[in-house]
């Protein structure tokens, strides 16, 4: 296999093994283990951890490995509120600078996160949600924006991954009567697309500054 595929092989295997929670938050992990479970040789595992930790959902420790970062509430606050004002800048921003282009890639990852989330395709879901929100930062022009917020995106997923009922049961229920906090973002995301695509700047950044809360809240009251 090319080494750019396998880089990409271990990357997208260490994000599934958190998404289904095979690794929980606080667990130290290293290229030995993880190239071991993997199945592949540790080179590909360390530049994948890198972009990682780079990227926020992994940090690193002071023994060489790296963790998945704890669950704790001052954290999930400081994370949901930091995102909640710099995505609502970006959403200004893109809806200032949007092409054709860019509303017809926002509605094209609508549509198919939407058949992942009731098709209970957990990994896929999570995917097309990063790609909306970071689509939207790119668009904004702003680079340290774009840098920022998917430091800060990431971070907050790891509460999403283990208190959101999508991701805590998915395809165990075989059927959405565990109503995923989730559900209500399609709607809210739906809100933000149309205020971006009709260049309605002040309404785009409101939309998704209350999107982000929503999240936030909805999290909070985890059963």
């Amino acid at each position: 296999m090319p080494r750019g595929r396998v880089e990409s092989k271990a990357r997208d295997e260490i994000f599934r093994l958190i998404v289904e929670r095979e690794l929980a938050p606080g667990t130290r992990i290293t290229e030995v283990f993880l190239a071991e479970k993997l199945g592949i040789s540790r080179t590909p595992v360390r530049i994948a951890l890198r972009e990682l930790i780079a990227e926020g959902l992994l940090e690193r420790d002071s023994t060489r490995g790296c963790i998945i970062p704890p669950l704790e509430s001052e954290d999930m606050r400081h994370v949901f509120s930091l995102r909640e004002k710099l995505e609502g800048m970006a959403a200004v921003q893109a809806a200032e600078h949007a092409s054709p282009e860019d509303v017809e890639s926002l509605e094209r990852i609508l549509e198919e996160g939407a058949e992942d989330y009731t098709g209970w395709r957990r990994e896929a879901f999570a995917r097309h949600n990063e790609e909306f929100h970071r689509r939207i930062a790119r668009m904004s022009g702003n680079a340290y924006l774009e840098k920022y917020i998917g430091e800060c995106f990431w971070r907050s997923q790891i509460y999403v991954f283990f208190f959101d009922t999508f991701f805590l049961f998915g395809a165990e229920k075989g059927t959405l009567e565990a109503t995923p906090y989730y559900g209500t973002s399609f709607t809210e995301h739906g809100e933000i697309l149309a205020a971006i695509r009709e260049r309605r700047c002040e309404d785009a950044g409101l939309a998704m500054e209350r999107h982000v809360r929503a999240s936030y809240t909805l999290l909070i009251k985890k059963p």
